[in-house]
């Protein structure tokens, strides 16, 4: 074992969070905390050159060391000449992967520092070991474990979500002191060309953004539905929507527009990551679902409503007070997989959630007139989320959505924090 950390002593604190871009955004309130408890010391973070992007700008943050998932020999010298450059006195594994537990004892640091009971057990790479304490919290409040493991403080956790306790979104400047993300004049330049180009007027206007592509399928609203979204919203001349998403979007989005009777906006693809932030704080509203986008959102302290299905909020959800999020009320879900262990190529879970809820629930945000009560917040089925723990409760189609009236529980199998943010 290492001797004792004195944070007197330290000068060179290594990140490890390599992906995703959820999990990376997660991981900024612990990364802040580690700037105020190591105010000298040089601070660096290990991450895949994917979601390098949302790091740009950050004047705490002294490094950034690239890893690239497929790389080539010279471009791994690279990577190790990089994080061989200093000698590490402290590493941290936010990512709780073989992989990072492994990239985190391949810089030599004195003191490694990660998670206990992880399901691929990166422990084995680690001298500074902490248990999970409970798997029913947000990632943020989970990742901070680490940091105030070390001494370090995060009196700004936890933050009140709103949509877990049936209340109404609130707006709430929080996420941006959480997340603080640094778009570049240059990012901000191209969404105001472009914009201008589609002769947006920002008096006049709101600008929906749609995010239709997640990375896991049963995250995924059919498109046929954004689609008829689109038109219904555009039915309204105040209205405006851009499809927004990275390269891996552009055939949902291809799809989206070729079923479309209305004329949408494409901001898919023509934005950095720090862009697409630029874009969303000229924007009104967000729709997505449990992906990156949504994560994005929360920094930007963009109102958004939140589909919800394999995935559960009390975990991932949108970090913030501005959600609103609908979900089909199935006693499968949340079932955290992949892909629909049912089989049905579109989860039922997101089937079952029909256009008009999520029209009702834009436009409620909006401010173009009032919804009922029942309908102008964060639904969800209690049962939902507490069916692994012995309840029950379902949904058909077409009754809509639930209430929930206490935070769900989140019992499941063991899994990693690298899981929580997968889009």
């Amino acid at each position: 074992m290492p001797e004792p950390l004195d944070p007197k002593q330290v000068k060179n604190v290594l990140i490890v969070k390599m992906s995703s871009m959820g999990d990376v955004l997660h991981t900024f309130p612990s990364a802040l905390a580690l700037r105020k408890l190591f105010p000298k010391a040089h601070l660096a973070w290990t991450v895949e050159a994917t979601h390098a992007g949302v790091l740009e700008g950050q004047a705490w943050l002294d490094e950034t060391i690239i890893w690239k998932r497929r790389t080539s020999w010279a471009a791994w010298r690279t990577f190790r000449s990089q994080l061989n450059a200093r000698k590490w006195d402290l590493a941290i594994d936010f990512q709780g992967l073989l992989r990072s537990g492994w990239i985190t004892w391949l810089s030599g640091a004195e003191h490694r520092v990660g998670f206990s009971g992880l399901r691929e057990r990166p422990h084995w790479f680690y001298n500074n070991i902490i248990p999970v304490k409970s798997w029913d919290c947000h990632a943020v409040e989970r990742l901070a474990w680490l940091v105030e493991h070390l001494g370090g403080e995060l009196d700004t956790l936890p933050i009140e979500r709103p949509y877990l306790t049936q209340q109404p979104p609130q707006n709430c400047s929080a996420a941006k002191y959480l997340f603080p993300l640094c778009p570049q004049p240059s990012d901000r330049q191209a969404v105001s060309q472009w914009l201008q180009k589609k002769g947006f007027d920002e008096v006049k206007h709101r600008l929906v953004l749609l995010a239709p592509h997640c990375r896991r399928e049963a995250n995924r609203w059919p498109l046929a539905r954004f689609a008829n979204l689109a038109d219904r919203l555009l039915s309204d001349s105040r209205i405006k929507v851009a499809l927004l998403g990275g390269p891996g979007a552009k055939t949902f989005c291809d799809q989206i527009e070729a079923s479309a009777s209305s004329d949408l906006w494409r901001a898919d693809g023509q934005f950095s990551l720090l862009g697409s932030a630029a874009l969303m704080q000229r924007s009104d509203m967000l729709l997505t679902g449990d992906t990156g986008p949504m994560h994005l959102a929360a920094g930007m302290g963009l109102p958004m409503v939140v589909l919800f299905g394999a995935t559960n909020p009390v975990r991932t959800g949108p970090y913030t007070s501005q959600a609103v999020g609908l979900n089909a009320g199935l006693s499968c879900s949340p079932c955290y997989a992949k892909k629909c262990p049912l089989g049905d190529r579109i989860p039922r879970c997101m089937q079952q959630i029909e256009v008009e809820e999520v029209y009702q629930a834009i436009r409620g945000q909006l401010h173009f007139g009032e919804l009922p009560a029942e309908t102008s917040f964060f639904q969800l089925n209690q049962s939902t989320y507490t069916h692994h723990a012995g309840h029950s409760g379902g949904s058909s189609k077409g009754q809509g959505p639930h209430r929930m009236a206490s935070p769900p529980s989140t019992s499941s199998p063991k899994q990693s924090p690298e899981t929580d943010a997968k889009s």
